[in-house]
């Protein structure tokens, strides 16, 4: 394949990368044309960095790709080997890991990478996520404390040990906060994290974006009085719900009423809403 031809490939999969990701299928399709395929160093991190899901991807997808990515020493450590280390942490961090068994089984495959520095960083965030209190003994905290010895900034796997087993970490400080990771690929797991919640909150009735910033009630802690977009949308989404209920319940209501009548073979009725009221009720019958 041409050089043109691969490079107009990679765009269109950083496209629907951007634009809310792979389905499961689609994930692992791409997972084997990576193990089968041979890429130059830069265009394999192109396309490992494409590589974000739209769903929450089976846990042996993930092992077998670790496992294949580490196991030859060929492959590049830089723009193969941790690119795709970089995914299963972020697949982890934004819960798209469909059973997570698989991973915990190739644990002491993780705590061998994590004495290289070029690795240290992001394997200590993957053990920090997939740490249980089983999974904890004296030699593995002990294999942590020589990673931190030789000048590894390990504190948040650390702090997990100590929170799940104080008597093997008894001496731990909590971990500095971190500045966000702003990346090409963070953005993109960002990006269907937001849709996914999105979609969360329109099933419960709210509109996207309408808890993205907090929403003051108290006019004692306010800035103005007048009304704000925020909370004029957060109030008006509530009585919104409020009054659908209200005109369901009163077109039953007139359901039940013309029924009755229909039965008593009335010819005429008397109207018993409003014109307003009617009018709301045909066209939330229509809706």
């Amino acid at each position: 394949m041409k050089n043109g031809d691969v490079d107009s490939h990679l765009k269109l999969l950083e496209t629907r990368a951007d634009n809310g990701g792979f389905t499961n299928h689609e994930f692992s399709q791409l997972c084997s044309v990576l193990q089968e395929k041979s890429m130059a160093p830069m265009l394999c991190r192109r396309f490992i960095s494409s590589l974000v899901p739209s769903q929450p991807v089976p846990g042996p997808v993930l092992a077998d790709l670790i496992i294949w990515a580490v196991g030859d020493e060929s492959h590049n450590k830089r723009y193969l080997v941790h690119p795709v280390l970089h995914i299963v942490d972020l697949c982890l961090e934004y819960d798209l890991v469909e059973n997570r068994s698989p991973l915990v089984q190739i644990y002491e495959l993780f705590l061998s990478l994590l004495p290289l520095p070029i690795f240290h960083e992001v394997i200590s965030d993957i053990l920090a996520k997939l740490t249980t209190s089983a999974d904890i003994d004296s030699r593995r905290v002990q294999k942590i404390r020589e990673c931190c010895s030789n000048g590894y900034n390990l504190s948040g796997l650390r702090w997990v040990l100590r929170q799940l087993r104080p008597d093997l970490e008894p001496n731990c400080p909590p971990p500095a906060a971190r500045s966000s990771n702003n990346t090409v690929l963070c953005r993109r797991f960002r990006a269907v994290f937001a849709q996914g919640v999105d979609k969360i909150l329109s099933g419960l009735g709210w509109e996207p974006g309408q808890l993205a910033s907090k929403v003051v009630f108290k006019d004692g802690q306010k800035q103005t009085l007048l009304p704000s977009v925020e909370t004029l949308n957060l109030e008006g989404g509530l009585d919104s719900r409020k009054i659908r209920g209200i005109l369901s319940r009163a077109l039953t209501r007139w359901k039940k009423h013309m029924t009755s009548l229909r039965t008593l073979n009335c010819q005429t009725t008397f109207c018993l809403f409003s014109r307003l009221t009617l009018l709301q009720i045909s066209c939330l019958g229509k809706s």
